[in-house]
């Protein structure tokens, strides 16, 4: 069997249709980088903005970090002073505890009669 026979009309159809589909792929390939082109000034112009927003967060953290450290320093004085609360409630416990074993021992050498309260 031979081969089907290609004319100069034939040749010249396919060319068309080649060079339609050329020109097809041109303006696909245009419109993807120009739509990759806006893509890239978002993205630059996206950039400086949060770097920016970086920055203030960054600096933000360092305030933070530098009122935490204050903040810890006081809580450690505030600590060193409740240990010191506390020594002298443990020794006002025990004067209380004193006194109150005295007074009671009065009040029962009075009611005993051991002990005369004279009032003027």
């Amino acid at each position: 069997m031979a081969p089907p026979a290609v004319t100069n009309a034939v040749l010249a159809e396919r060319f068309d249709n080649l060079e339609k589909l050329i020109n097809e792929l041109k303006g696909a390939i245009e419109k993807m980088d120009k739509r990759l082109s806006e893509v890239e000034q978002i993205e630059f112009s996206c950039k400086g903005i949060s770097e920016f927003r970086n920055e203030v967060d960054r600096k933000k953290m360092e305030d933070f970090k530098a009122n935490l450290s204050e903040v810890d320093k006081r809580v450690k004085k505030l600590e060193e002073g409740f240990i010191d609360l506390i020594q002298t409630n443990k020794i006002l416990r025990w004067l209380t505890g004193v006194f109150t074993a005295l007074l009671v021992a009065i009040v029962i050498a009075i009611a005993t009669g051991e002990i005369q309260v004279m009032i003027r």
